[in-house]
């Protein structure tokens, strides 16, 4: 890492421009990292303390608002990798990084997993079986996440951990060292990150067989929800493969925050519009809500046919009939 010679006078033109293999504590880079880090941590908690201050509301009860507060927390808590990647490389800073940013990432993305699984299997309930999906169970399906995070990341400490490492560097004739993080052997890393395109990957899944769910207020935004982080994870993926560690660094940073903005953007934003909400109020918004939805995705019939509309949105009357019966039968499984 070149710095300009103290007194203003520059350095020789010979001297030799060493990109460093950590975030020296200070440094711009370090500062952006930082900033971010602390940012996203704290839009994380906003979006948590406002999905806790209103779980009586009508907007949010119907949202479980415990999963709720899980994704905004523990997505605002991915930054934290961000404050941690500063400073020189130790053996316990480098395995910490990699269990805090797998840890956080698997509790916040699965906790939106676990709220567009629940819209799904209820919502595609062909034969009209009763189906209860507790909290009790989407919590289970949480920790079976993360236990296989913490599989992998406790067998990568024990067996090939990234220790700090000394490495011996030539450039343009000039050899030096530079400390960096790594193990003997990548494949724990490389397993890692694989169950990270697994979890994504069924997310996706999750929100396309989601999209047709009209008459469910929420499942759009669970869907961009998930699309946002998918779509930036790949644009990270794609531009680690062209930078050294420093812009990787930096590049983390802003795709973490990125996606912690836009995900939280994305779910919390409307709720918090329907804030102030009266249960009537917030089932007549609602109710508009999906009508409109349907009414868009059934246009080229209704507008072809005023008696095809009709049969349609009786059609869709007796659907919700239906599933409100189911609702009202997994709530009287639950108080039981």
């Amino acid at each position: 890492c070149t710095v300009d010679a103290k007194g203003g006078i520059p350095n020789p033109a010979d001297v030799v421009d060493i990109s460093c293999a950590f975030i020296p504590r200070g440094s711009g880079i370090a500062s952006i990292s930082l900033l971010c880090g602390v940012v996203g941590m704290l839009i994380g908690v906003f979006w948590a303390f406002f999905a806790f201050s209103t779980r009586k509301s009508p907007m949010m009860r119907s949202s479980q608002p415990l999963f709720c507060v899980l994704f905004a927390f523990f997505m605002g808590m991915v930054n934290i990798t961000s404050i941690l990647e500063t400073g020189e490389h130790t053996d316990g800073a480098c395995m910490l990084r990699e269990v805090a940013f797998h840890i956080f990432f698997t509790l916040g993305f699965g906790a939106i997993l676990c709220k567009i699984y629940r819209v799904v299997a209820i919502f595609s309930n062909i034969k009209l079986k009763k189906i209860v999906v507790r909290d009790i169970d989407l919590l289970g399906n949480m920790a079976k996440l993360v236990l296989v995070d913490a599989i992998i990341l406790v067998a990568w400490s024990v067996i090939d951990p990234p220790l700090a490492t000394i490495e011996t560097e030539t450039v343009k004739g000039i050899s030096f060292e530079q400390i960096v993080c790594k193990s003997d052997n990548g494949s724990f890393s490389m397993l890692a990150y694989v169950y990270k395109i697994v979890i994504l990957l069924f997310g996706m899944n999750m929100a396309y067989r989601s999209r047709n769910f009209n008459h469910f207020a929420e499942s759009k935004e669970l869907g961009t929800a998930i699309y946002c982080v998918v779509l930036l994870s790949v644009v990270a993926a794609v531009a680690f493969a062209f930078m050294e560690y420093q812009g990787q660094v930096i590049i983390r940073a802003l795709i973490s925050l990125l996606a912690t903005v836009t995900s939280l953007s994305a779910f919390f934003i409307p709720k918090f519009m329907k804030r102030n909400m009266s249960p009537e109020e917030y089932r007549i918004a609602v109710s508009n809500s999906t009508g409109a939805n349907t009414g868009t995705s059934t246009g080229q019939h209704t507008s072809t046919s005023s008696h095809g509309g009709d049969s349609e949105k009786e059609e869709l009357i007796n659907d919700l009939k239906q599933e409100i019966e189911n609702l009202k039968a997994e709530l009287q499984q639950t108080k039981a």
